[in-house]
C-alpha cells in the first residue's frame, strides 16, 4: 500500500565539495555511504558528483 509519494533532492554542489575536498574526508564519505559496486558505477562517468548525488537521493528515498 502506498501511503504517499515524495521526492528526495540532494544538492550536486554539496557532493562536488566533498569530492574536491581532502582525500581522507572524501574516502571516508565514499566508504561509509556507498558499496564498491556503487562507487565503480559512479566513478565511470565524467560528472561523478551528479551520479553520486542521484545515488544519495535514491538511498534516502528507499530508506523511508
Amino acid at each position: 500500500m502506498i501511503v504517499g509519494l515524495g521526492i528526495d533532492v540532494v544538492a550536486v554542489a554539496r557532493i562536488e565539495r566533498i569530492l574536491a575536498g581532502p582525500p581522507a574526508r572524501t574516502e571516508r564519505f565514499l566508504a561509509r555511504c556507498f558499496t564498491p559496486a556503487e562507487r565503480a558505477f559512479c566513478d565511470g562517468v565524467r560528472d561523478r558528483a551528479a551520479r553520486y548525488a542521484a545515488r544519495v537521493a535514491a538511498q534516502e528515498a528507499a530508506s523511508k
